[in-house]
């Protein structure tokens, strides 16, 4: 009987190594094949717009005859982000909030105009512009850490930032990488809930890595634009990205409110023992969901039109930081 039990235990722990080696090759793939194409579609996008719109770019006339093109795509792009809440699917909300975010990209070509190539793409923010180009700022309070360090370190600030930019950036590949290995794991287990290894302590780590990655890219996009000579520069998109960051984070408390309401106290046990995306120190966090408790007097939302109260909190305080800042 020990050999047989010990025989077991061993053919146990060979087929979870298996799993795990098979988990880890697909997620490798999974996160170089989405982040790949990423970045290499808009390589291949900036090069095929600066052959149709190159020197002056899209202007003028041009512009003028794709306007009403171009307040069709952002209404569109609006409404991809609603539908997903509506229809209660994640898919639609995350592609509207990515395609609102992509033209940030045209701030990292560091091309003459700066309708060129594939800065022609923020014509999608058209609809803002004209109203005043300032609105892209009303997110600016997410520079605050990277102001705050530019301030600490004076002339060695940018350098700072440029590195911990790239650092950003690797590590939310990297945490988007465990989040998906992690969660193919857990399926390939038959795990109700995931609720291991880095879901141990973020019930979100893709959207987390997500949120590290474009916040570090954007940053890096940002310092890079201050040594790009243009005689004309569109001000920071710092409120497409917070766009596209609230709804990430609505995206994911929907999910959470199917999940508590399938699996009952085993999840929300679970989402009582870790945090929501980041491990914050208790009293940062209490911070954190102080206005949560103060409108929906609980500390998480139950339905969907908690979720829309909750992010419009948000945003107002983000945007009313923002103009002071």
């Amino acid at each position: 009987m020990p050999l047989l039990k010990k025989w077991h235990y061993l053919k146990r722990n060979n087929v979870n190594t298996l799993i795990f080696f098979f988990a880890a090759f697909l997620s490798v793939l999974f996160t170089i094949a989405f982040f790949f194409l990423m970045g290499e579609s808009m390589r291949v996008v900036n090069e095929l717009l600066l052959g149709f719109f190159s020197d002056w770019g899209l202007w003028g006339a041009q512009l003028e005859s794709l306007r009403l093109f171009c307040y069709a795509a952002f209404v569109v792009t609006l409404v991809f982000m609603l539908l997903g809440f509506i229809i209660g699917k994640s898919c639609p909300s995350v592609a509207g909030a990515i395609a609102m975010y992509l033209p940030t990209f045209g701030y990292f070509t560091a091309t003459m105009f700066p309708l060129a190539g594939i800065g022609c793409l923020r014509v999608l923010w058209l609809p803002l512009l004209d109203v005043s180009p300032s609105l892209l700022r009303l997110g600016d309070i997410v520079y605050a850490p990277f102001d705050f360090l530019i301030n600490l370190y004076e002339r060695h600030g940018y350098v700072v930032i440029e590195t911990l930019s790239s650092d950003l950036i690797i590590l939310g590949v990297f945490i988007f990488f465990l989040g998906v290995l992690t969660w193919i794991y857990g399926k390939f287990k038959k795990s109700e809930i995931v609720d291991f290894w880095i879901y141990r302590v973020s019930r979100h780590p893709q959207y987390l890595g997500l949120l590290l990655w474009s916040y570090g890219l954007t940053m890096l996009m940002m310092f890079r634009q201050q040594f790009v000579m243009v005689w004309w520069k569109l001000p920071e998109p710092s409120l497409p990205w917070l766009v596209y960051a609230l709804t990430l984070v609505a995206v994911a408390l929907n999910e959470e409110i199917k999940m508590a309401k399938k699996f009952g106290d085993k999840y929300i046990k679970y989402r009582g023992s870790a945090s929501f995306m980041l491990p914050f120190p208790k009293i940062f966090s209490k911070l954190i969901t102080f206005p949560i408790k103060i409108l929906l007097k609980k500390r998480f939302p139950e339905n969907r039109k908690e979720i829309a109260y909750t992010i419009l909190i948000y945003a107002a305080v983000l945007i009313s930081l923002s103009v002071f800042f």
